[in-house]
């Protein structure tokens, strides 16, 4: 299902000109005619506007223009914005190697120098070899800041549910899952430089540091925002909210998971959260006030506990036109509240 939801518009425009019309039986369409109706074999034209893409600042000021053609971007060499320093990559690595001895050390020694690349300054790394995802043992924990490596060998969900919880429940310590067939994958003759520079922008994000930000001006000096967007963008606070109901397999009772994001600063970068578990398959959020009061909380300390946003731009998931009114009437409200208590 994913590969064809992945498809390019142009390869989906393909198949419905190609092959969707043949089994429809638009192709022959001597049965239209005697209603007067005809239907054409290319699609309708209309003109289309495209919206400038952002450009992003890096560190030395260096900036980048996504790739709208293809709705994506490279680092393209860049260092990022804010990059926290590394000071050792511990790896485990769960049951067979992926590769043989030699090539392994060849995978690591590449990713490291591309962590390096982009700034976050490890140029070592020691490795442990695991026969089980029983990593209840490495309670130990170095100093300084760390994020261990894990290499799974394959998207086992009872297997990455136990690293998870070992690591961030009983251990505390940050960790990044990484699958062995796509962290070893050659790509044109390397291994794939893409895929371990998107490693490094979650190693650098769970360290607390910045990827990148909205570039203020563009190479032009034409300010990004537009107008006086630049200074609402320094006062308003952006929240996303939403509710995850349990699936069909879950035991009955289950309950759903709500939580709310929301930014520090006017970079946009950083999204703190909060999360409550409430009664199954409620669609309300019911800990919005108190959630939104720790996300206030969190902006007040990023701002020297001197100022609050003064606009949030709320964004709600996860809701069908039936349900705007529970939105404006009950959500809308607590989040005023919030506030209040904030003031």
């Amino acid at each position: 299902m994913l590969n064809i939801a992945c498809r390019h518009p142009a390869q989906n425009a393909n198949l419905i000109v190609n092959e969707g019309r043949p089994v429809l039986g638009l192709v022959m369409q001597d049965h239209l005619e005697p209603f007067g109706l005809s239907i054409d074999d290319k699609f309708l034209r209309i003109e289309a506007g495209f919206l400038d893409p952002p450009l992003l600042k890096y560190k030395k000021n260096l900036s980048s223009r996504p790739n709208i053609m293809n709705a994506s971007w490279n680092l393209s060499n860049h260092s990022f914005g804010k990059p926290l320093f590394l000071q050792n990559l511990r790896v485990i690595h769960i049951l067979e190697p992926c590769v043989d001895r030699t090539n392994w050390n060849i995978l690591l020694e590449s990713f490291v120098k591309e962590l390096f690349k982009y700034g976050l300054g490890t140029k070592a790394y020691s490795v442990i070899e695991m026969q089980s995802p029983d990593v209840l043992g490495l309670r130990g924990r170095t100093p300084g800041k760390e994020v261990v490596l894990i290499i799974m060998p394959s998207n086992e969900a009872w297997m990455y549910s136990i690293i998870k919880r070992v690591f961030d429940v009983s251990l505390g310590v940050l960790c990044q899952c990484v699958i062995a067939s796509k962290f070893s994958k050659l790509r044109g003759g390397p291994y794939d430089l893409q895929y371990f520079a998107n490693v490094a922008m979650k190693f650098n994000k769970k360290l607390g540091g910045t990827n990148h930000w909205l570039a203020e001006k563009g190479r032009d000096g034409v300010p990004r925002y537009g107008g006086k967007g630049l200074y609402i963008a320094k006062e308003t606070m952006i929240v996303g909210a939403d509710v995850t109901p349990p699936d069909a397999n879950s035991a009955p009772g289950t309950p759903s998971l709500s939580a709310v994001v929301a930014t520090i600063d006017e970079r946009l970068d950083h999204y703190l959260g909060s999360m409550r578990l409430q009664n199954s398959k409620q669609e309300e959020i019911a800990g919005l006030e108190v959630m939104t009061y720790q996300r206030l909380g969190a902006w007040y300390a990023a701002h020297k506990r001197k100022t609050l946003p003064k606009a949030i731009l709320f964004y709600r998931d996860g809701v069908s036109d039936s349900q705007y009114p529970m939105v404006r009437d009950r959500e809308i409200p607590a989040i005023r509240r919030a506030c209040e208590q904030a003031a």
